[in-house]
């Protein structure tokens, strides 16, 4: 370049200008395009991120994001499910999971985007899945665990005492799969069911044995039958134990322990060793469950005898034999176990049975309740529109 020639420096400026005008121009037009993106795909990645705020809030406060205080206000939604969590309790909506501490006040919550989201709970976790979908998730106090996808479309999910979670998809070639995950979403078990249909599962012996429940079709009748599987084995390992349930016999709950094995059905209370899987006893009723809850201690059944048109409340042994049964009002909807005695959540009220159903109380409720928890020494009934605290009876 010709120092002395003064066309060559504006020349020089202009290309220089040029330039620096083109390197803004990228920029300008990258910026854009991540706009356009984050727009595009807000939702996606803000779920990721819910819950972060409320936990960094708690850790450097001591404190909880919600106002403590019952009654609770649900959120908006088409539907709930809530049950214990921690030392408090945890809602699921169609859209979001909400954790609560005792006190009634919300902590966390995290957006699950499954269609039709159900839960299954411990002390320590929570399991989402969308039903008839191909998602779910692990949730523990500080969020969620993890998230897992799957080819086939999820049945039935159910979780152990600590962080095992067993999947039941509807299978192409197989009836129906069972897999278990542990607590980091890794892939641990599997058993596929050729022509038999899983109702229940339930874990056992520290979640490393699990108890499953079947029904067959042959013949037009429904064979029923419980299975103890080994998860620590190989693939397709065909079981410690076998039990067959006489015919027709639907299951529809199972608890198992380190010494039993209860089976309920719509026709009855059936208990197996849980070492061997023989009999122990059965419990033949005639009528509807409304609800159980079974224990290794003693089972309890609230039964709509609608031939005689009584309700009844039944306690049953570890063998299911009959300890009890009293006659309770109509509409009852709920039964529970507890240190205290046997709770009843009947219309407008809530009553507490001893174990041999001899005495209660009962406290008188404003409104119909759908369902209720116990935390500690309160109880927190489920309503309409809101939860609240009842002080323990």
């Amino acid at each position: 370049m010709n120092r002395n020639n003064p066309n060559d420096i504006v020349a020089f400026r202009k290309r220089k200008k040029q330039k620096s005008n083109l390197i803004n121009l990228i920029i300008f037009a990258i910026v854009t395009i991540c706009v356009l993106l984050v727009v595009l795909n807000f939702r996606a990645i803000v779920a990721p991120l819910q819950g972060i705020a409320p936990r960094l809030f708690n850790t450097f406060t001591g404190t909880t994001m919600g106002e403590a205080g019952f009654p609770v206000k649900l959120p908006g939604s088409t539907g709930y499910a809530f049950d214990n969590f921690e030392d408090g309790f945890t809602i699921v909506t169609d859209t979001y999971v909400y954790m609560y501490a005792a006190n009634g006040a919300q902590y966390d919550l995290w957006q699950h985007g499954y269609a039709n989201p159900r839960m299954s709970v411990n002390d320590k976790r929570i399991l989402v899945y969308d039903q008839n979908g191909r998602q779910f998730s692990l949730y523990s106090k500080n969020g969620r665990v993890y998230h897992n996808s799957t080819d086939d479309r999820i049945v039935y999910a159910e979780m152990g005492s600590g962080d095992m979670a067993a999947i039941v998809y509807r299978g192409t070639v197989y009836t129906n799969i069972l897999e278990i995950f542990d607590g980091r979403g890794n892939w641990k078990y599997r058993h596929r069911f050729v022509d038999e249909h899983i109702m229940r599962v339930a874990f056992m012996n520290n979640d490393k044995d699990i108890i499953v429940a079947v029904i067959g079709f042959y013949g037009g009748d429904n064979t029923a039958a419980v299975y103890r599987f080994d998860t620590t084995t190989a693939d397709e390992e065909d079981g410690v134990w076998k039990s067959v349930l006489p015919l027709n016999a639907l299951p529809l709950a199972i608890h198992a322990d380190e010494e039993n094995v209860f089976v309920l059905c719509d026709t009855g209370l059936f208990s197996f060793e849980a070492d061997s899987g023989k009999s122990k006893g059965v419990f033949s009723f005639v009528g509807n469950i409304i609800d159980h809850d079974l224990n290794s201690d003693f089972s309890a059944l609230l039964i709509n005898d609608f031939s005689a048109g009584i309700t009844w409340l039944v306690l049953l042994d570890s063998s299911a034999q009959i300890i009890a049964q009293a006659q309770v009002p109509a509409g009852s909807s709920q039964v529970k176990i507890s240190k205290d005695g046997v709770y009843v959540l009947e219309p407008y009220r809530i009553a507490c049975y001893d174990t041999l159903l001899s005495d209660y109380e009962a406290f008188s409720l404003d409104e119909e309740f759908t369902k209720f928890i116990n935390i500690g020494n309160d109880i927190l009934l489920f309503g309409y529109d809101m939860v609240e605290k009842l002080d323990s009876l």
